[in-house]
């Protein structure tokens, strides 16, 4: 909750200020995706926050109320496991399972004869009927029975897998149409091909057209006006249908493998969807990050790249650190991050984001701040005559003085700032990071709170 934890830090900033043209959710844009765990007070800080109803729910009627009470701009938002069909389990009528041409269930997660709780439902438009219904008829109808949507503002998902992935994910005896054979055997030469002329085998579209409806009887269930967010697990390119969700969950984020093409394709794509658009940005520590410290939660450049990223394109941040579970594997959606920037409110943009130069160098301005992003792979200075030159100009600007960083963030008129950049192989592809900046319009002190308890989640 920006606001709240200023009041009491710079009475300056007491009076909210209004863009002309008003944007929402204020910058910068902060989300929370966390299962269970957490006092109203922790997910109150937030402006959206993600969480599952079924098992051990974020929310309820009872702390709803609670929540909004502390922060009435939050917007909650229930999600649940479509790849895994909410977890249906044995509740899958059996003509609206996933299974192979051997009459074996399969799970995506998992693959064949999934335990409980992975199993998969088709979702194909060629899906058999049970009761008078195709699947992805009869799991909207078991998901908004579990799911009261008069306690969320929108719907987000994991999965369902759907476009490129899949190429990836399907395995070659799957059988969506029941008919027990192989569907890449039965229909070999079948082929159809997207808005790009791209080359889509018969399994890829009768899937899509199939997920297309799901993701539209969802949208008519809730309305125009709540937000759907979806967890394709493969961008842009794993939607079925762009133009039905609010917009992603981009989980897994971290450093880029070209960043000049992830621009252009949020460009593109952001205009796509459902308005207004609503993505959040999961960004994650990299194992194989040459300057990845222990703990992560500590590396601020890193953090302030992602940051200043959803900035430039208008998505939420959070920062989870990856926490190796005993054994292998890591915890997910548990132990998310809060950062000094978090409470800072530059308001609303009055300008794009805009190149410095000729490098990956990008700025963009709002009512009270604005933002410099380093995606160079390398250091590099940015100075304030640099920033005099681009349209929205209105410093001069300030680095607050914060706590957690606070050589950086040293509270001084902002003449240049020096921002790291880091080039470095993972999985033997070349990757890039940076840094960034968050400068405000009058000097303030913004240091978040600091809780001690004995839990490292929900703090």
């Amino acid at each position: 909750m920006k606001r709240c934890i200023l009041l009491f830090l710079v009475l300056l900033v007491l009076t909210p200020i209004i863009s002309a043209q008003e944007c929402g959710h204020h910058y910068p844009r902060i989300s929370n995706f966390q299962w269970p765990g957490g006092a109203v007070e922790w997910w109150s800080r937030f402006d959206i926050v993600i969480g599952r109803p079924s098992g051990r729910p974020l929310i309820n009627s009872e702390n709803l109320e609670k929540i909004k009470q502390l922060n009435p701009a939050i917007k909650i938002i229930g999600t649940e496991d479509w790849n895994a069909a909410a977890h249906m389990n044995e509740k899958i009528p059996e003509p609206h399972r996933l299974m192979t041409s051997k009459g074996e269930t399969y799970g995506w997660y998992v693959g064949l004869n999934p335990a409980v709780g992975q199993m998969a439902g088709n979702f194909a438009d060629v899906c058999p009927l049970y009761d008078g219904k195709k699947f992805n008829e009869f799991f909207v109808d078991f998901l908004f029975d579990e799911m009261n949507m008069d306690l969320y503002d929108g719907i987000a998902t994991d999965g369902p897998y759907a476009g490129e992935h899949m190429k990836w994910r399907t395995p070659k005896n799957i059988d969506i149409n029941r008919n027990g054979v192989s569907d890449w055997d039965e229909h070999p030469t079948e082929d159809f091909f997207d808005e790009y002329h791209t080359h889509i085998p018969w399994v890829t579209e009768h899937w899509n057209n199939g997920v297309i409806t799901l993701m539209q009887n969802v949208r008519d269930r809730i309305g125009p006006d709540k937000y759907m967010i979806i967890n394709t697990g493969a961008g842009f390119r794993g939607l079925a249908d762009i133009t039905v969700p609010n917009g992603l969950i981009w989980e897994y984020s971290g450093p880029d493998h070209d960043f000049d093409w992830k621009r252009r394709n949020m460009d593109h794509n952001i205009k796509r969807t459902a308005q207004p658009h609503i993505s959040l940005f999961l960004y994650q520590a990299s194992w194989g990050h040459p300057d990845n410290p222990n703990p992560e939660w500590e590396f601020f450049p890193y953090i302030r790249y992602g940051l200043t990223q959803t900035m430039m394109w208008g998505f939420y941040f959070q920062y989870e650190p990856l926490l190796l579970i005993d054994g292998g594997g890591r915890y997910e959606h548990l132990h998310n991050k809060y950062y000094d920037e978090y409470d800072l409110d530059v308001g609303c943009p009055t300008s794009e984001m805009q190149r410095i130069g000729q490098s990956e160098i990008w700025a963009r301005f709002f009512d009270q701040g604005a933002a410099i992003l380093n995606a160079n792979g390398h250091d590099v200075t940015v100075t304030d005559e640099q920033l005099k030159e681009l349209d929205g100009y209105d410093g001069p600007y300030y680095r607050f003085r914060g706590g957690q960083d606070s050589d950086f963030n040293n509270g001084e008129l902002f003449n240049f700032v020096d921002l790291k950049g880091y080039s470095f192989k993972e999985n033997k592809l070349d990757y890039k990071s940076g840094d960034g900046i968050v400068l405000v319009k009058i000097p303030q002190t913004v240091v978040s709170e600091i809780i001690i308890d004995d839990h490292n989640s929900g703090t």
